[in-house]
Protein backbone atom coordinates (compact mmCIF):
# COMPACT_ATOMS: atom_id res chain seq x y z
CA UNK A 1 0.00 0.00 0.00
CA UNK A 2 2.80 2.32 0.93
CA UNK A 3 4.61 1.42 -2.26
CA UNK A 4 1.58 2.11 -4.41
CA UNK A 5 1.06 5.54 -2.81
CA UNK A 6 4.71 6.44 -3.39
CA UNK A 7 4.46 5.45 -7.06
CA UNK A 8 1.31 7.49 -7.66
CA UNK A 9 2.94 10.55 -6.05
CA UNK A 10 5.84 10.31 -8.40
CA UNK A 11 3.55 10.01 -11.37
CA UNK A 12 1.60 13.07 -10.28
CA UNK A 13 4.79 15.10 -9.91
CA UNK A 14 5.97 14.10 -13.36
CA UNK A 15 2.63 15.13 -14.86
CA UNK A 16 2.86 18.56 -13.30
CA UNK A 17 6.43 19.06 -14.53
CA UNK A 18 5.43 17.98 -18.01
CA UNK A 19 2.54 20.42 -18.14
CA UNK A 20 4.71 23.34 -16.92
CA UNK A 21 7.44 22.59 -19.38
CA UNK A 22 4.97 22.27 -22.25
CA UNK A 23 3.33 25.61 -21.40
CA UNK A 24 6.69 27.36 -21.28
CA UNK A 25 7.67 25.84 -24.57
CA UNK A 26 4.43 26.92 -26.24
CA UNK A 27 4.85 30.44 -24.88
CA UNK A 28 8.41 30.53 -26.13
CA UNK A 29 7.28 29.37 -29.55
CA UNK A 30 4.55 32.00 -29.62
CA UNK A 31 7.00 34.76 -28.67
CA UNK A 32 9.42 33.58 -31.30
CA UNK A 33 6.69 33.62 -33.92
CA UNK A 34 5.59 37.11 -32.90
CA UNK A 35 9.16 38.38 -33.07
CA UNK A 36 9.68 36.94 -36.49
CA UNK A 37 6.41 38.42 -37.89
CA UNK A 38 6.84 42.12 -36.67
CA UNK A 39 7.86 44.42 -39.63
CA UNK A 40 10.95 46.60 -39.21
CA UNK A 41 10.29 50.29 -38.33
CA UNK A 42 10.21 52.66 -41.37
CA UNK A 43 13.27 54.82 -41.93
CA UNK A 44 12.87 58.54 -41.01
CA UNK A 45 11.54 60.60 -43.96
CA UNK A 46 14.10 62.63 -45.84
CA UNK A 47 13.77 66.38 -45.17
CA UNK A 48 11.97 68.15 -47.96
CA UNK A 49 14.22 70.76 -49.58
CA UNK A 50 11.55 72.66 -51.54
CA UNK A 51 8.48 74.60 -50.44
CA UNK A 52 4.89 74.03 -51.55
CA UNK A 53 5.52 75.91 -54.81
CA UNK A 54 8.61 73.80 -55.61
CA UNK A 55 11.20 76.47 -54.78
CA UNK A 56 14.46 75.49 -53.11
CA UNK A 57 14.53 76.27 -49.38
CA UNK A 58 18.20 75.92 -48.46
CA UNK A 59 20.31 75.34 -51.54
CA UNK A 60 23.44 73.19 -51.55
CA UNK A 61 24.67 74.41 -48.16
CA UNK A 62 21.94 74.68 -45.53
CA UNK A 63 24.24 76.06 -42.84
CA UNK A 64 25.62 78.76 -45.12
CA UNK A 65 22.11 79.76 -46.15
CA UNK A 66 20.98 80.16 -42.53
CA UNK A 67 24.11 82.19 -41.72
CA UNK A 68 23.38 84.54 -44.62
CA UNK A 69 19.75 84.88 -43.52
CA UNK A 70 20.89 85.84 -40.04
CA UNK A 71 23.44 88.39 -41.29
CA UNK A 72 21.20 90.12 -43.81
CA UNK A 73 18.35 90.23 -41.27
CA UNK A 74 20.57 91.88 -38.67
CA UNK A 75 21.82 94.55 -41.08
CA UNK A 76 18.28 95.07 -42.40
CA UNK A 77 16.96 95.78 -38.92
CA UNK A 78 19.71 98.39 -38.52
CA UNK A 79 18.66 99.87 -41.90
CA UNK A 80 22.20 99.31 -43.13
CA UNK A 81 20.98 98.14 -46.51
CA UNK A 82 24.36 98.42 -48.26
CA UNK A 83 25.83 95.88 -45.82
CA UNK A 84 22.71 93.69 -45.97
CA UNK A 85 22.56 93.35 -49.77
CA UNK A 86 25.43 90.82 -50.33
CA UNK A 87 23.97 88.38 -47.78
CA UNK A 88 20.45 88.98 -49.08
CA UNK A 89 21.59 88.20 -52.64
CA UNK A 90 22.93 84.81 -51.55
CA UNK A 91 19.58 83.89 -49.97
CA UNK A 92 17.62 85.26 -52.93
CA UNK A 93 19.69 83.18 -55.39
CA UNK A 94 20.12 79.96 -53.40
CA UNK A 95 17.08 79.71 -51.15
CA UNK A 96 14.17 81.38 -53.00
CA UNK A 97 11.56 79.23 -51.27
CA UNK A 98 12.74 79.68 -47.68
CA UNK A 99 10.65 82.68 -46.58
CA UNK A 100 8.55 85.56 -47.96
CA UNK A 101 10.60 87.99 -45.91
CA UNK A 102 13.41 87.60 -48.44
CA UNK A 103 11.16 89.30 -51.00
CA UNK A 104 9.39 91.75 -48.69
CA UNK A 105 12.65 93.08 -47.27
CA UNK A 106 14.36 92.97 -50.63
CA UNK A 107 11.61 95.19 -52.05
CA UNK A 108 12.10 97.70 -49.23
CA UNK A 109 15.87 97.80 -49.72
CA UNK A 110 15.80 98.19 -53.48
CA UNK A 111 13.24 100.98 -53.33
CA UNK A 112 15.69 102.86 -51.11
CA UNK A 113 18.56 102.10 -53.48
CA UNK A 114 16.52 103.44 -56.39
CA UNK A 115 15.86 106.68 -54.50
CA UNK A 116 19.56 107.15 -53.74
CA UNK A 117 20.99 106.01 -57.09
CA UNK A 118 23.71 108.34 -58.31
CA UNK A 119 23.54 107.40 -62.00
CA UNK A 120 20.74 106.49 -64.40
CA UNK A 121 22.49 103.20 -65.13
CA UNK A 122 22.60 102.23 -61.45
CA UNK A 123 18.98 103.29 -61.00
CA UNK A 124 17.85 101.15 -63.92
CA UNK A 125 19.71 98.17 -62.51
CA UNK A 126 17.96 98.56 -59.17
CA UNK A 127 14.58 98.88 -60.90
CA UNK A 128 15.21 95.69 -62.87
CA UNK A 129 16.07 93.87 -59.64
CA UNK A 130 12.91 95.20 -57.99
CA UNK A 131 10.79 93.57 -60.69
CA UNK A 132 12.80 90.33 -60.38
CA UNK A 133 11.95 90.34 -56.67
CA UNK A 134 8.24 90.63 -57.41
CA UNK A 135 8.40 87.88 -60.03
CA UNK A 136 10.35 85.61 -57.66
CA UNK A 137 7.85 86.15 -54.88
CA UNK A 138 4.96 85.27 -57.17
CA UNK A 139 6.73 82.14 -58.46
CA UNK A 140 7.66 80.84 -54.99
CA UNK A 141 4.78 82.08 -52.82
CA UNK A 142 1.88 82.97 -55.11
CA UNK A 143 -0.18 86.16 -54.75
CA UNK A 144 -0.52 86.87 -58.46
CA UNK A 145 -3.27 89.47 -58.06
CA UNK A 146 -1.65 91.47 -55.24
CA UNK A 147 1.70 91.46 -57.03
CA UNK A 148 0.09 92.54 -60.30
CA UNK A 149 -1.08 95.67 -58.44
CA UNK A 150 2.45 96.30 -57.16
CA UNK A 151 3.97 95.84 -60.61
CA UNK A 152 1.46 98.25 -62.10
CA UNK A 153 2.21 100.90 -59.49
CA UNK A 154 5.97 100.57 -60.00
CA UNK A 155 5.66 100.72 -63.79
CA UNK A 156 3.66 103.92 -63.43
CA UNK A 157 6.20 105.36 -60.98
CA UNK A 158 9.42 104.53 -62.80
CA UNK A 159 8.40 104.64 -66.48
CA UNK A 160 6.64 107.38 -68.41
CA UNK A 161 5.84 105.26 -71.47
CA UNK A 162 4.36 102.10 -69.96
CA UNK A 163 0.96 103.39 -68.92
CA UNK A 164 -0.99 100.78 -70.85
CA UNK A 165 0.99 97.96 -69.23
CA UNK A 166 0.15 99.46 -65.86
CA UNK A 167 -3.52 99.53 -66.71
CA UNK A 168 -3.46 95.88 -67.81
CA UNK A 169 -1.86 94.95 -64.49
CA UNK A 170 -4.42 97.01 -62.54
CA UNK A 171 -7.22 95.23 -64.38
CA UNK A 172 -5.63 91.86 -63.63
CA UNK A 173 -5.35 92.79 -59.94
CA UNK A 174 -9.00 93.85 -59.78
CA UNK A 175 -10.15 90.66 -61.52
CA UNK A 176 -8.11 88.40 -59.24
CA UNK A 177 -8.34 90.23 -55.91
CA UNK A 178 -11.92 91.52 -56.04
CA UNK A 179 -12.82 93.32 -52.80
CA UNK A 180 -9.28 92.82 -51.48
CA UNK A 181 -7.60 94.71 -54.31
CA UNK A 182 -4.92 97.24 -53.29
CA UNK A 183 -6.62 100.59 -52.62
CA UNK A 184 -3.64 102.46 -54.14
CA UNK A 185 -4.47 101.34 -57.70
CA UNK A 186 -8.09 102.55 -57.67
CA UNK A 187 -7.38 106.22 -58.46
CA UNK A 188 -4.80 105.72 -61.26
CA UNK A 189 -6.95 102.97 -62.78
CA UNK A 190 -10.04 105.17 -62.78
CA UNK A 191 -8.18 108.29 -63.98
CA UNK A 192 -7.08 106.48 -67.13
CA UNK A 193 -10.67 105.52 -67.89
CA UNK A 194 -11.92 109.01 -67.02
CA UNK A 195 -9.47 110.64 -69.46
CA UNK A 196 -10.34 108.18 -72.21
CA UNK A 197 -14.04 108.81 -71.74
CA UNK A 198 -13.64 112.61 -71.67
CA UNK A 199 -11.23 112.74 -74.63
CA UNK A 200 -12.35 113.83 -78.09
CA UNK A 201 -11.84 110.28 -79.37
CA UNK A 202 -13.82 108.88 -76.40
CA UNK A 203 -12.10 105.49 -76.61
CA UNK A 204 -14.48 104.03 -74.01
CA UNK A 205 -18.23 104.55 -74.09
CA UNK A 206 -20.56 105.71 -71.31
CA UNK A 207 -21.83 102.24 -70.52
CA UNK A 208 -18.29 100.94 -69.96
CA UNK A 209 -17.36 104.00 -67.93
CA UNK A 210 -20.40 103.57 -65.68
CA UNK A 211 -19.63 99.86 -65.24
CA UNK A 212 -16.06 100.62 -64.15
CA UNK A 213 -17.24 103.21 -61.65
CA UNK A 214 -19.84 100.86 -60.19
CA UNK A 215 -17.32 98.02 -59.94
CA UNK A 216 -14.89 100.20 -57.97
CA UNK A 217 -17.71 101.60 -55.87
CA UNK A 218 -18.69 98.05 -54.92
CA UNK A 219 -15.14 97.29 -53.79
CA UNK A 220 -14.90 100.47 -51.73
CA UNK A 221 -18.33 100.16 -50.14
CA UNK A 222 -17.55 96.55 -49.15
CA UNK A 223 -14.39 97.64 -47.33
CA UNK A 224 -16.12 100.57 -45.63
CA UNK A 225 -19.13 98.54 -44.52
CA UNK A 226 -16.93 95.75 -43.14
CA UNK A 227 -14.36 98.15 -41.67
CA UNK A 228 -11.48 96.18 -43.13
CA UNK A 229 -7.89 97.07 -42.22
CA UNK A 230 -7.56 99.84 -44.82
CA UNK A 231 -11.19 100.94 -45.08
CA UNK A 232 -10.28 104.57 -44.35
CA UNK A 233 -7.83 104.55 -47.28
CA UNK A 234 -10.49 103.17 -49.60
CA UNK A 235 -12.87 105.86 -48.39
CA UNK A 236 -10.33 108.64 -48.87
CA UNK A 237 -9.40 107.70 -52.44
CA UNK A 238 -12.97 107.14 -53.54
CA UNK A 239 -15.14 109.63 -51.69
CA UNK A 240 -13.11 112.44 -50.12
CA UNK A 241 -12.12 115.67 -51.86
CA UNK A 242 -12.94 117.43 -55.09
CA UNK A 243 -10.57 115.18 -57.07
CA UNK A 244 -11.79 111.88 -55.64
CA UNK A 245 -13.11 109.12 -57.90
CA UNK A 246 -16.68 109.85 -56.87
CA UNK A 247 -16.30 113.61 -57.41
CA UNK A 248 -14.91 113.09 -60.92
CA UNK A 249 -17.70 110.69 -61.78
CA UNK A 250 -20.32 113.12 -60.49
CA UNK A 251 -18.85 115.78 -62.79
CA UNK A 252 -19.67 113.53 -65.71
CA UNK A 253 -23.17 112.97 -64.37
CA UNK A 254 -23.57 116.69 -63.78
CA UNK A 255 -22.57 117.52 -67.36
CA UNK A 256 -25.39 115.33 -68.61
CA UNK A 257 -27.90 116.87 -66.24
CA UNK A 258 -26.74 120.43 -66.91
CA UNK A 259 -27.64 120.07 -70.56
CA UNK A 260 -31.15 121.11 -69.53
CA UNK A 261 -30.08 123.80 -67.04
CA UNK A 262 -29.23 127.38 -67.95
CA UNK A 263 -30.04 129.63 -64.96
CA UNK A 264 -31.02 129.69 -61.28
CA UNK A 265 -34.65 128.87 -61.95
CA UNK A 266 -33.90 125.76 -64.02
CA UNK A 267 -31.12 124.74 -61.59
CA UNK A 268 -33.61 124.85 -58.73
CA UNK A 269 -36.20 122.98 -60.76
CA UNK A 270 -33.89 120.16 -61.88
CA UNK A 271 -31.49 119.76 -58.96
CA UNK A 272 -33.87 120.97 -56.28
CA UNK A 273 -36.38 118.34 -57.31
CA UNK A 274 -33.74 115.62 -57.22
CA UNK A 275 -32.59 116.79 -53.79
CA UNK A 276 -36.09 116.82 -52.31
CA UNK A 277 -36.66 113.28 -53.58
CA UNK A 278 -33.74 112.12 -51.45
CA UNK A 279 -32.65 114.89 -49.09
CA UNK A 280 -30.06 112.74 -47.29
CA UNK A 281 -28.24 111.57 -50.40
CA UNK A 282 -24.80 113.20 -50.46
CA UNK A 283 -24.64 113.13 -54.25
CA UNK A 284 -28.00 114.91 -54.60
CA UNK A 285 -26.92 117.50 -52.00
CA UNK A 286 -23.61 118.19 -53.75
CA UNK A 287 -25.18 118.36 -57.19
CA UNK A 288 -27.75 120.90 -56.01
CA UNK A 289 -25.09 122.95 -54.23
CA UNK A 290 -22.75 122.93 -57.27
CA UNK A 291 -25.56 123.85 -59.65
CA UNK A 292 -26.64 126.88 -57.58
CA UNK A 293 -23.02 127.96 -57.25
CA UNK A 294 -22.35 127.48 -60.97
CA UNK A 295 -25.22 129.79 -61.96
CA UNK A 296 -24.35 132.37 -59.26
CA UNK A 297 -27.45 131.74 -57.17
CA UNK A 298 -25.61 132.41 -53.92
CA UNK A 299 -28.04 135.17 -52.88
CA UNK A 300 -30.98 132.80 -53.15
CA UNK A 301 -32.18 131.42 -49.77
CA UNK A 302 -32.01 127.94 -51.30
CA UNK A 303 -28.24 128.25 -51.60
CA UNK A 304 -27.73 128.91 -47.89
CA UNK A 305 -30.11 126.07 -47.07
CA UNK A 306 -28.24 123.53 -49.21
CA UNK A 307 -24.87 124.83 -48.02
CA UNK A 308 -25.90 124.18 -44.40
CA UNK A 309 -27.17 120.74 -45.39
CA UNK A 310 -23.85 119.94 -47.05
CA UNK A 311 -22.05 121.06 -43.91
CA UNK A 312 -24.26 118.80 -41.78
CA UNK A 313 -23.38 115.67 -43.75
CA UNK A 314 -19.74 116.59 -44.41
CA UNK A 315 -18.62 119.21 -41.88
CA UNK A 316 -15.37 121.04 -42.66
CA UNK A 317 -13.82 124.29 -41.46
CA UNK A 318 -13.98 125.76 -44.98
CA UNK A 319 -17.71 125.07 -45.25
CA UNK A 320 -18.39 126.55 -41.82
CA UNK A 321 -16.49 129.68 -42.90
CA UNK A 322 -18.45 129.87 -46.15
CA UNK A 323 -21.71 129.65 -44.18
CA UNK A 324 -20.51 132.45 -41.89
CA UNK A 325 -19.76 134.68 -44.89
CA UNK A 326 -23.13 133.83 -46.44
CA UNK A 327 -24.98 134.83 -43.26
CA UNK A 328 -22.92 138.01 -43.10
CA UNK A 329 -23.90 138.76 -46.69
CA UNK A 330 -27.61 138.62 -45.80
CA UNK A 331 -26.93 140.67 -42.61
CA UNK A 332 -27.67 137.83 -40.20
CA UNK A 333 -24.70 138.69 -38.00
CA UNK A 334 -25.65 136.48 -35.05
CA UNK A 335 -25.57 133.34 -37.22
CA UNK A 336 -22.42 134.60 -38.95
CA UNK A 337 -20.64 134.82 -35.59
CA UNK A 338 -21.78 131.32 -34.66
CA UNK A 339 -20.30 129.80 -37.78
CA UNK A 340 -17.11 131.86 -37.58
CA UNK A 341 -16.58 130.31 -34.15
CA UNK A 342 -17.32 126.82 -35.47
CA UNK A 343 -14.82 127.34 -38.29
CA UNK A 344 -12.19 128.44 -35.76
CA UNK A 345 -12.75 125.33 -33.64
CA UNK A 346 -12.44 123.02 -36.63
CA UNK A 347 -9.49 124.70 -38.33
CA UNK A 348 -6.03 123.40 -37.47
CA UNK A 349 -3.89 125.67 -39.69
CA UNK A 350 -2.84 128.83 -37.85
CA UNK A 351 -2.60 130.91 -41.02
CA UNK A 352 -6.22 130.06 -41.86
CA UNK A 353 -7.31 130.62 -38.26
CA UNK A 354 -5.68 134.04 -38.46
CA UNK A 355 -7.76 134.94 -41.52
CA UNK A 356 -10.95 133.82 -39.75
CA UNK A 357 -10.11 135.99 -36.74
CA UNK A 358 -9.55 138.94 -39.05
CA UNK A 359 -12.95 138.37 -40.68
CA UNK A 360 -14.47 138.41 -37.20
CA UNK A 361 -12.64 141.64 -36.43
CA UNK A 362 -14.08 143.35 -39.51
CA UNK A 363 -17.57 142.15 -38.59
CA UNK A 364 -17.17 143.57 -35.10
CA UNK A 365 -15.95 146.92 -36.41
CA UNK A 366 -18.10 147.59 -39.43
CA UNK A 367 -21.34 145.82 -38.56
CA UNK A 368 -21.46 145.83 -34.78
CA UNK A 369 -19.42 149.02 -34.16
CA UNK A 370 -17.61 147.25 -31.32
CA UNK A 371 -14.11 148.71 -31.54
CA UNK A 372 -12.61 147.04 -28.44
CA UNK A 373 -13.82 143.63 -29.65
CA UNK A 374 -12.57 144.33 -33.16
CA UNK A 375 -9.14 145.28 -31.79
CA UNK A 376 -8.95 142.12 -29.66
CA UNK A 377 -9.78 139.89 -32.61
CA UNK A 378 -7.36 141.70 -34.93
CA UNK A 379 -4.55 141.35 -32.38
CA UNK A 380 -5.28 137.63 -32.04
CA UNK A 381 -5.15 137.34 -35.83
CA UNK A 382 -1.72 138.99 -35.81
CA UNK A 383 -0.50 136.70 -33.02
CA UNK A 384 -1.57 133.60 -34.97
CA UNK A 385 0.36 134.69 -38.05
CA UNK A 386 3.54 136.59 -37.13
CA UNK A 387 4.80 138.60 -40.06
CA UNK A 388 1.33 139.59 -41.29
CA UNK A 389 0.87 143.36 -41.20
CA UNK A 390 -2.79 143.76 -42.21
CA UNK A 391 -4.18 143.44 -38.64
CA UNK A 392 -1.91 146.28 -37.48
CA UNK A 393 -3.03 148.50 -40.38
CA UNK A 394 -6.61 147.71 -39.39
CA UNK A 395 -6.10 148.60 -35.70
CA UNK A 396 -4.33 151.82 -36.71
CA UNK A 397 -7.26 152.77 -38.92
CA UNK A 398 -9.67 152.25 -36.01
CA UNK A 399 -7.56 154.50 -33.79
CA UNK A 400 -7.25 157.20 -36.45
CA UNK A 401 -11.00 157.20 -37.07
CA UNK A 402 -11.83 157.56 -33.37
CA UNK A 403 -11.41 161.36 -33.22
CA UNK A 404 -15.16 161.89 -32.96
CA UNK A 405 -15.55 159.01 -30.49
CA UNK A 406 -12.88 160.29 -28.12
CA UNK A 407 -13.43 164.05 -28.57
CA UNK A 408 -15.47 166.65 -30.41
CA UNK A 409 -13.81 165.84 -33.72
CA UNK A 410 -11.18 168.59 -33.48
CA UNK A 411 -8.75 169.68 -30.83
CA UNK A 412 -6.48 167.84 -28.42
CA UNK A 413 -8.64 164.82 -27.43
CA UNK A 414 -9.51 164.11 -31.04
CA UNK A 415 -5.92 164.55 -32.23
CA UNK A 416 -4.00 162.42 -29.75
CA UNK A 417 -5.61 159.27 -31.20
CA UNK A 418 -3.28 159.73 -34.16
CA UNK A 419 -0.25 158.91 -31.98
CA UNK A 420 -1.41 155.35 -31.28
CA UNK A 421 -2.44 154.98 -34.93
CA UNK A 422 1.10 155.90 -35.98
CA UNK A 423 2.44 153.25 -33.58
CA UNK A 424 0.35 150.56 -35.26
CA UNK A 425 1.36 151.57 -38.77
CA UNK A 426 5.03 151.56 -37.80
CA UNK A 427 4.47 148.07 -36.39
CA UNK A 428 2.90 146.95 -39.66
CA UNK A 429 5.94 148.24 -41.58
CA UNK A 430 8.37 146.45 -39.30
CA UNK A 431 6.75 143.01 -39.47
CA UNK A 432 5.49 142.88 -43.06
CA UNK A 433 7.38 144.47 -45.98
CA UNK A 434 4.43 143.79 -48.29
CA UNK A 435 2.34 146.46 -46.50
CA UNK A 436 5.19 148.93 -45.88
CA UNK A 437 4.18 151.34 -48.66
CA UNK A 438 0.55 151.35 -47.60
CA UNK A 439 1.53 151.95 -43.99
CA UNK A 440 3.85 154.83 -44.94
CA UNK A 441 1.11 156.50 -46.95
CA UNK A 442 -1.10 156.51 -43.86
CA UNK A 443 1.73 157.83 -41.67
CA UNK A 444 2.40 160.67 -44.10
CA UNK A 445 -1.29 161.55 -44.33
CA UNK A 446 -2.10 161.52 -40.61
CA UNK A 447 1.10 163.11 -39.36
CA UNK A 448 -0.43 166.43 -40.31
CA UNK A 449 -3.22 165.88 -37.74
CA UNK A 450 -1.02 165.54 -34.65
CA UNK A 451 -1.22 168.34 -31.99
CA UNK A 452 1.17 171.29 -32.06
CA UNK A 453 4.00 172.14 -29.69
CA UNK A 454 1.87 174.99 -28.39
CA UNK A 455 -1.02 172.56 -27.69
CA UNK A 456 1.37 170.45 -25.70
CA UNK A 457 2.83 173.43 -23.83
CA UNK A 458 -0.62 174.47 -22.66
CA UNK A 459 -1.07 170.97 -21.19
CA UNK A 460 2.44 170.55 -19.82
CA UNK A 461 3.36 167.94 -22.42
CA UNK A 462 6.44 167.89 -24.64
CA UNK A 463 7.87 165.70 -27.40
CA UNK A 464 9.05 162.31 -26.17
CA UNK A 465 6.84 162.21 -23.09
CA UNK A 466 4.81 159.11 -22.33
CA UNK A 467 1.09 159.62 -22.73
CA UNK A 468 -1.97 157.39 -22.27
CA UNK A 469 -4.74 157.86 -24.81
CA UNK A 470 -8.03 157.40 -23.03
CA UNK A 471 -11.55 156.79 -24.34
CA UNK A 472 -12.03 153.18 -25.57
CA UNK A 473 -8.39 153.01 -26.67
CA UNK A 474 -6.59 153.04 -23.30
CA UNK A 475 -3.10 152.66 -24.75
CA UNK A 476 0.20 154.27 -23.79
CA UNK A 477 2.20 156.03 -26.51
CA UNK A 478 4.93 158.61 -27.12
CA UNK A 479 4.08 162.29 -27.55
CA UNK A 480 4.78 163.71 -31.02
CA UNK A 481 4.13 167.44 -31.56
CA UNK A 482 4.50 169.52 -34.70
CA UNK A 483 5.69 173.09 -34.82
Amino acid sequence: MKKAFKLSSWLLLLAVLFMFSNTACVAQKKNKKTTEEAPPPPPPPAEKTTNAMGCEKYGADRQKTLENVSLFTEFYKQKDYVSAIPYWRYVFANAPGLQQNTYIRGEVMYKKLIEGAETDEAKQGYIDTLFLILEGRERCFGGEGALAAKKGLYLRKYYDDRGEESQELYQKAIDLEGNKVNYAILKPYFMDKYKKFRSEEQTIDRETFDAIYNQLKGVVDYNIENETKYFEKYKKYFYEGDKSINALYQQVVEVDILKGVSDCASAKEVFGTRYRENSNDITAIKNYYNALKKFDCTSDPEFLMILKKLYEVEPTADRALYIAKSFKKVENYAEAKTYYNIALEMETDNAKKSKIKFEQAMLARYKEKSYPEARRLAQEAADLQPGWGEPYLFIGEMYASSGKLCGPGTGWDSQVVVWVALDMWQKAKSVDPSVADKAQEKINKYYGYIPTVQDGFLRGVKNGDSYTVKCWIQRSTTVRLKK
